[in-house]
């Protein structure tokens, strides 16, 4: 896996940190989110060195990594990420956060059905389905 991070404001320029892959048990590794805080906080001091100024918004996208991995992100790498922010900002205001977790794997197919040829067609690209099917445990759109 790997962590990206805008160096400028004008998020035109790039930074990524490289994390060790483990085999995750039954719960996540230590060092993987120590591995986390370490990274998450050296691309803000690089952000800082660039722009003079800690960011007031973060946005963090990753890909779902199984039944149960949201919960995995709030227990665990949330709070590497609040770690990483206690070090640097201080008494400051913290950052605001902005966590996508895009589920990849789903076996959920919509379809149209058309009444003049009287079959099923694929939903047109972009079409988003945002009523009973999304999550009662998160804020989805």
């Amino acid at each position: 896996g790997y962590i990206c991070g805008s160096t400028y404001s004008t998020n035109s320029k790039y930074s990524i940190r490289l994390l060790k892959q483990v085999e995750p048990k039954q719960k996540i590794s230590y060092s993987i989110t120590k591995d986390v805080q370490i990274y998450v906080g050296e691309l803000i001091r690089e952000f800082f060195q660039h722009n003079l100024r800690l960011p007031n918004k973060l946005v963090f996208y990753q890909v779902d990594l199984g039944n149960g991995s949201f919960q995995t992100v709030l227990d665990h790498e949330l709070k590497a990420i609040e770690g990483a922010f206690q070090e640097l900002y201080g008494r400051n205001q913290v950052p605001r956060i902005c966590f996508i977790l895009v589920k990849r794997h789903h076996n959920t197919h919509f379809f149209t059905w058309d009444k003049i040829s009287n079959q099923a067609k694929n939903i047109p690209p972009g079409t988003v389905i945002d009523t009973d099917i999304v999550s009662p445990n998160g804020l989805n759109f």
